[in-house]
């Protein structure tokens, strides 16, 4: 059947022909063209995120690299510290050096009384009691030398009295040293909390008799 004879003649076969094109072409245009650049812009999209979520994943992987080096650099740090650090048999050594620190300033050790050391928690503590005679400067250069060579001691308390002779320089001195030492796990407290290894008296000490 013809439809149409101007411009041209069509016929109802081909205005069917016709419709299903354009059917075809709106299908390939909403089904095909359409959803494929709705899915580049979506790919894109995800391209940059995973591209962003890359970075951040080297940055922090540097981060923890970071911080990895400065544990390991403490840990070793910690280890070295502990190595150093005395332990219950290095009281005798640092009585001794006490006593050698006090001839060299001409300071005269009456009696060095060690008090049974103590733990807290995963340390010892000791306290080392001394009395002698002389001048108040040189009490003074024996603990400044004597923390110069070994951080691991504190002063808890001290006494100057002048003397009673008008005539004589040297003052009667005491002063209470505290040793702090870490566990020894081969040294087991005994009934009285200190270490087997702990000296109970008081060591030798050579006394000095220098001129103040």
């Amino acid at each position: 059947m013809i439809v149409c004879r101007r411009p041209c003649t069509l016929y109802d076969v081909d205005v069917i022909a016709l419709v299903a094109l354009a059917t075809m072409a709106l299908a390939a245009y909403f089904g095909v063209i359409l959803p494929g650049g709705a899915t580049t812009s979506q790919y894109r999209d995800l391209s940059a995120r995973i591209a962003a979520a890359n970075a951040a994943a080297d940055q922090t992987t540097k981060r923890l690299q970071a911080v990895n080096q400065e544990v390991e650099m403490l840990q070793s740090g910690v280890l070295n510290r502990a190595r150093a650090a005395p332990k219950p048999g290095a009281l005798t050594a640092f009585l001794q050096r006490v006593a050698n620190l006090a001839i060299r300033c001409d300071l005269r050790i009456v009696q060095v009384l060690p008090q049974p050391a103590r733990q807290v928690g995963g340390y010892l503590l000791s306290d080392v009691c001394f009395s002698g005679r002389g001048r108040s400067l040189d009490l003074a250069r024996l603990l400044d030398q004597l923390a110069c060579e070994n951080p691991h001691f504190s002063l808890q308390d001290f006494s100057i009295k002048a003397s009673r002779d008008p005539g004589n320089p040297e003052c009667e001195l005491s002063w209470t040293l505290r040793l702090h030492m870490l566990q020894d796990e081969t040294c087991s407290p005994d009934s009285a909390g200190a270490p087997d290894n702990v000296p109970a008296g008081p060591p030798a000490v050579p006394h000095a008799g220098g001129q103040p």
